[in-house]
């Protein structure tokens, strides 16, 4: 018998993916809701603005260094206890820093909120790898790598007003109730879903409060009167099997909070997750030149700049729709070329999936390179401020074309340990980010912005040979990994 790789309907995955794009939105915009808010607190708690951006910064490390935890223990534990636990921790550290009558308090907290903001975000990845296929996950990646675009848009609009209008202790009883009420809601509604406990969806583990009466209510009768699907487990499920079988066991046993790291050492990861940590470092580098870009050369206030923010950010969201749909058509021409592809979505071993994902950049992949250099020399000459909002739309529409497919792609090649891998994908694209942010404004300063991100376009065209290289012996690298494990 062949069972469903999900048994989750579309509603129900709708309803999964919206709860992931609340956490990560939550997630995200805890950190930028806080920027408008510094000076503020500065005056509150008689710091000084050193120590106030020492906050900041403190949080930027502790949410790069969480995912390494996380990831891997929402893929042994379970998504469902390593997510609430989460959530719990950030409206707990929230409502102390609402409350937070000195500094140290105050950064102590921020150091234990940004553990609990970006668990979960970590988590949301493993969950939407869980429950879609192949076939539809380069769609949901999409929309959930777009929602992450709004923050740095509505964040900062949002700390200012919340700030201006009540006090900056009003900005965290919001994260409070917001994170107060996606996790009652998760509590209650959102089921286990991680592959290696459950199966298809149809196991039984780490259960919802409605489960576990079902459960407790069917466990009064004989097992041949049982006809709850709950009671019959499937963790089994990509073995063909109705029951858990040694791997998925084996699995649960060997994960460990080294994983993302463990997994980097796999020269695909590697070579992709670099690839993809540069593109980011990118696109972050039009982020962080936008302020002076805006004030400094075209003389915009502070709220002007922050609207402009939007051509990004609406670019980005457009892009992930539209790049989402062509990964999950071309994914579906693969499979009707390929032929005998199995229902249950397990990418065969000889399946071109490299090839399948990473061919859809190739036409996206030139038009970064251009708009890149051209945005440099375009601000070095003041052109007219409506052509800069144009590559900023387009930077930000061809930059989702990297993400979505890398994303998909690392989830494709481990299916079974999906926040693993998206915590790997943290890491070294933090790395990259911090390194760009740093760099950026000296060299900036140093050679002009049109030399500055010409050098920056040279970079992206040397790390083409990355996508080449996978396409090329990806498909062998994964192959021999695949026969290690079943060995």
């Amino acid at each position: 018998m062949d069972y469903a790789y999900s048994i989750f309907t579309r509603r129900q995955k709708l309803f999964f993916v919206t709860i992931a794009i609340m956490t990560c939105l939550l997630g995200l915009m805890s950190g930028f809701v806080y920027l408008p808010a510094l000076k503020s607190i500065e005056e509150d708690l008689g710091i000084s603005p050193q120590e106030a951006n020492l906050t900041v910064t403190v949080y930027m490390i502790f949410g790069g260094i969480s995912p390494l935890l996380a990831g891997p223990w929402s893929d042994r534990f379970g998504r469902r206890p390593i997510y609430l636990l989460s959530l719990l921790i950030f409206v707990i550290t929230s409502t102390a820093i609402a409350l937070a009558p000195n500094y140290p308090v105050l950064l102590t907290m921020r150091m234990l909120q940004a553990i609990g903001a970006s668990g979960p975000m970590i988590i949301s990845s493993g969950l939407i790898a869980d429950i879609s296929s192949p076939q539809e996950r380069g769609g949901y990646f999409g929309i959930l790598i777009a929602s992450g675009q709004i923050a740095p848009i509505i964040g900062p609009v949002l700390g200012g007003l919340l700030s201006s209008t009540l006090s900056w202790r009003w900005i965290f009883w919001f994260l409070v109730i917001v994170g107060s009420t996606i996790f009652l809601i998760a509590a209650f509604f959102v089921s286990e879903t991680s592959r290696t406990l459950v199966g298809n969806g149809s196991g039984y583990a780490n259960p919802t409060p409605s489960q576990w009466i079902r459960r407790a209510r069917a466990s009064r009768y004989p097992p041949s009167e049982q006809n709850d699907p709950v009671e019959k487990p499937r963790c089994g499920i990509e073995n063909n099997k109705p029951s858990e079988d040694a791997t998925n066991a084996k699995l649960r046993t060997s994960l460990n909070p080294l994983l993302p790291l463990l997994l980097l050492l796999q020269p695909d990861v590697l070579i992709g997750l670099v690839f993809r940590g540069i593109q980011f470092a990118v696109s972050q580098s039009f982020i962080v030149s936008a302020p002076t870009v805006f004030t400094e050369v075209y003389h915009l206030n502070a709220m002007e700049t922050g609207l402009c923010y939007i051509a990004n950010g609406v670019g980005t969201m457009l892009g992930a729709f539209v790049h989402g749909r062509i990964l999950d058509r071309t994914f579906r021409k693969a499979v009707q070329s390929y032929g005998d592809f199995p229902e249950k979505g397990i990418i065969p071993i000889d399946f071109p999936i490299h090839k399948t994902r990473i061919m859809t950049i190739f036409f996206h992949y030139p038009v970064l390179v251009l708009v890149t250099m051209g945005y440099g020399w375009c601000v070095e000459y003041h052109v007219h401020l409506a052509i800069i909002l144009l590559f900023q739309f387009a930077v930000g529409f061809v930059s989702l074309s990297v993400t979505n497919v890398y994303e998909t792609l690392m989830s494709d090649l481990f299916p079974k340990c999906p926040s693993s891998i998206a915590a790997s994908n943290v890491l070294v694209r933090s790395m990259f980010s911090a390194a760009a942010i740093a760099a950026f404004d000296p060299g900036m300063r140093a050679i002009g912005y049109g030399w500055m991100f010409s050098a920056i376009g040279f970079v992206l065209i040397v790390s083409a040979i990355s996508p080449i290289l996978l396409i090329k012996v990806g498909p062998r690298w994964r192959k021999k990994r695949m026969e290690k494990e079943a060995a």
